[in-house]
């Protein structure tokens, strides 16, 4: 994807799109990323958590393993959205 993001050598954004806030399809229209690894496979999303009113990463399986640079990159795109919201 020509838009993608860099999350370190190993990750990246890959898809941005919107979604509705609930399963019934109402409520407010929130920003999903899809989160991919070097292989191309999907790794997780990051989403809007109203519950946590913040952003969040979601893993695509339990057997996503992260050790701490990667859970950095991570947790500093998570705060880049952050600062874009306020």
């Amino acid at each position: 994807m020509e838009n993608s993001i860099s999350l370190g050598k190993y990750f990246e954004v890959v898809d941005k799109r919107y979604v509705c806030g609930d399963k019934r399809g109402k409520g407010k229209r929130v920003e999903l990323w899809t989160i991919r690894d070097r292989r191309g496979e999907d790794v997780g999303e990051v989403y809007w958590h109203g519950p946590r009113r913040q952003y969040c990463f979601s893993p695509a399986t339990p057997f996503v393993v992260f050790n701490a640079d990667r859970l950095e990159k991570l947790a500093k795109f998570l705060r880049s959205i952050r600062e874009k919201q306020n």
